[in-house]
């Protein structure tokens, strides 16, 4: 009885249907008997009130299995609502099982493509045998191939290395970070060498001629002596050196001599202290700049642009953060400093690699965090003059896989890699600012031309550049006795061709620059251009196809460059050498030209002169007319191709008159060294041609 009424008072009424029709519900109440109401809860919940959690599968509800009871519900629940919730059941956990295949053979195959992706990067850096050895040429083609995608970080892994994080457990348990190094005596104002109205006019100068050497954000731009003083002391006294050479009353003077001592003596302290910030980094790196004090000390005293460099790339991968500068350009929140930290980075890592290029040593970037160089482009300010920055950059990586390795060059002295770099960066070249691209790309040219003609044998050092003979002699002597008949002449003379004309383009294309930009060219380029000079000079006609009175015209035009502008000293014994050079050789021209159609062989073997015209002159009347007007200051009227070329009395005596000797002729410890010995301080040298 107890059963029969808990079970009618655990009856629930389903919901009334909705309402039918008239004659529906009276044929469904006709037909259809009372519908039966489900139990939903068995007598031992009832009793306790609470909620029946009834398991099909146990076919008791959770509380009656605890109590190890059997429960009344088990007997109301139909058949085929157990095997509903059975097949219900299997169906979910097939589904189970089948997504769990489908994650494991996802999983399966992700690993499979990575170990694919891991053995193809291992096959690629082997494939490079010298990107062990030099790290700039790790992986040469994914450089520069890929610009729209921004690099991974290279110093991702740096707060992991075992030593980092020694560092960091000491200063966690030793009360704080270092102690930072207190650089003192480095201003140049507070060191008495100066005083603040002559430092801030110097600031000035060197803003008004040099500021593209620094790489400032807009706020930083026009700064005041005192603002950059509080910024880097380093910094500003490099740039009060800097700018010396624009003020006549203190360049070669006795204070200019103290300020380039101090400077050089902060510099050192600047090197053992680290982390830097970017301007004390700035300051290293102007410093590379061959800043002299004056035109009496041009001889041995320098500073190693290569090694100073790279010393600037070292102290810049400790205090950059490429990993924040990356994230924030991936989340779309990089900032100027971000910018102008990529920038400097990019800046000096060109340098080094010039300087690497030219010196024959090898570079001191790895090839990972050369790579973010490609970062210049990823920003939203960047600027065209940001493309050419790392077009040079990718010339130069280039250049420096071909020096290391086989320079490959074809019957015409082409590189391939070159002419592919051209095609992609040829939108930059048409550029009417891209006088500076050209000449890194005449000059990479001009540098790997050089190496193959030495590996031909060809002799390009200190008696051959500074004879006053052309080379073709010596050379045919030496190919008559060794390669006679061989293919290596065509080649030779293919390369000397070339290597002259890149010369010339590099000369040419650098006067036609405007002023202020050949006024503040680096001293690399510098360098650059005093070769090109001589090596312009050291191929005759018929080995370059270039007509000697062009040259002339040329060398005349650079060597003048070299005597007006400011801070370039030092490098006006470049011109004087070519111009001397070529002079000999135009004037030993005309002579045997004024030979060859002066005198003739008598039949009976005396020499006379032709006759030209109705009858014949002294052989004394035209030189002495020529000494006559060279004595009086009158410069003869030397053209090319009907322009005239602009001479000084003492250039038209060495060409119209019997030219004195060279003096380093005379000089037997006089050596003109290689091409990388000369980049690497052997232009010092040089001083004994200075009159």
């Amino acid at each position: 009885m107890s059963h029969e009424v808990s079970a009618d008072a655990s009856y629930e009424e389903e919901p009334r249907l909705q309402k039918q029709g008239p004659t529906e519900g009276a044929v469904e109440g006709n037909t259809s008997s009372k519908r039966r109401r489900r139990v939903f809860s068995c007598e031992t919940c009832q009793r306790l009130k609470c909620k029946c959690d009834y398991d099909f599968n146990l076919q008791s509800c959770r509380r009656c299995q605890t109590l190890r009871i059997t429960c009344s519900r088990r007997e109301t629940v139909e058949v085929g609502e157990l095997m509903t919730s059975d097949v219900h059941t299997h169906s979910i956990q097939d589904r189970l099982s089948s997504t769990e295949n489908a994650l494991r053979e996802i999983a399966a195959q992700l690993k499979a493509l990575t170990s694919q992706i891991e053995l193809t990067s291992r096959r690629a850096a082997d494939i490079s045998p010298s990107s062990i050895e030099c790290h700039h040429t790790n992986e040469p083609e994914s450089f520069g191939d890929s610009l729209e995608q921004v690099p991974d970080p290279a110093d991702h892994a740096v707060h992991a290395a075992p030593i980092v994080v020694l560092r960091d457990l000491d200063r966690r348990f030793t009360g704080g970070p270092r102690r930072a190094r207190v650089l003192t005596n480095v201003d140049l104002v507070e060191a008495g060498l100066l005083d603040a109205d002559t430092a801030q006019d110097l600031i000035q100068v060197f803003f008004r001629h040099r500021s593209d050497k620094l790489i400032l954000t807009e706020t930083h731009k026009g700064m005041s002596s005192e603002f950059l003083r509080e910024m880097s002391p380093f910094l500003h006294s490099v740039c009060c050196l800097q700018a010396i050479i624009y003020r006549g009353d203190i360049f070669g003077a006795a204070v200019h001599r103290k300020i380039y001592e101090h400077v050089r003596i902060s510099l050192g302290k600047i090197l053992l202290s680290i982390p830097l910030s970017l301007e004390d980094i700035q300051g290293v790196f102007l410093m590379s700049e061959n800043v002299m004090v004056g035109p009496a000390d041009t001889g041995k005293e320098y500073i190693d642009s290569w090694m100073l460099t790279g010393y600037c790339i070292k102290q810049a991968m400790l205090s950059i953060s490429f990993s924040e500068i990356v994230k924030n350009i991936r989340t779309d929140i990089a900032t100027p400093e971000d910018q102008r930290a990529i920038r400097l980075w990019a800046k000096i890592s060109l340098d080094h690699l010039y300087w690497a290029a030219t010196t024959g040593r090898p570079s001191a970037i790895p090839s990972t965090y050369l790579k973010h160089c490609e970062l210049l482009l990823s920003f939203y300010m960047a600027s065209m003059q940001d493309g050419m920055l790392l077009a040079e950059i990718l010339l130069c990586t280039i250049l420096l896989q071909k020096l290391e390795g086989q320079t490959n060059l074809d019957s015409e002295g082409q590189c391939a890699e070159f002419q592919a770099w051209k095609q992609k960066w040829n939108h930059l070249l048409l550029m009417p600012t891209a006088s500076m691209l050209k000449i890194g790309y005449c000059s990479a040219c001009l540098i790997l031309i050089i190496r193959s003609l030495e590996d031909l044998g060809e002799n390009l050092q200190s008696t051959t550049l500074l004879s006053s003979i052309s080379s073709d002699k010596n050379s045919a002597v030496r190919i008559t006795l060794n390669e006679q008949g061989t293919a290596k002449d065509d080649t030779r003379a293919a390369l000397r061709s070339n290597a002259s004309k890149h010369a010339q383009s590099i000369i040419e294309t650098f006067l036609s620059m405007p002023n202020s930009m050949r006024d503040s060219i680096a001293s690399n380029r510098c360098l650059c251009l005093g070769y090109s000079a001589l090596i312009l000079t050291h191929y005759d006609e018929a080995q370059s196809s270039i007509s000697d009175q062009h040259k002339l015209n040329l060398i005349i035009r650079f060597e003048e460059w070299l005597s007006n502008a400011p801070g370039t000293t030092w490098a006006i014994m470049f011109g004087k050498l070519a111009k001397q050079k070529l002079m000999a050789r135009v004037n030993s021209n005309n002579i045997n030209r004024r030979n060859e159609e002066g005198v003739f062989q008598r039949p009976d073997g005396r020499k006379s002169l032709s006759n030209r015209g109705q009858g014949s002159f002294p052989t004394h009347s035209l030189s002495q007319k020529r000494t006559d007007r060279a004595e009086n200051g009158e410069v003869p009227n030397v053209t090319y191709m009907g322009e005239p070329i602009n001479m000084t009395p003492s250039d038209a005596a060495s060409v119209w008159s019997t030219p004195a000797p060279m003096r380093s002729e005379f000089q037997a410890d006089f050596v003109f060294p290689n091409m990388e010995d000369f980049f690497s301080g052997g232009f010092l040298d040089f001083s004994g041609l200075e009159q």
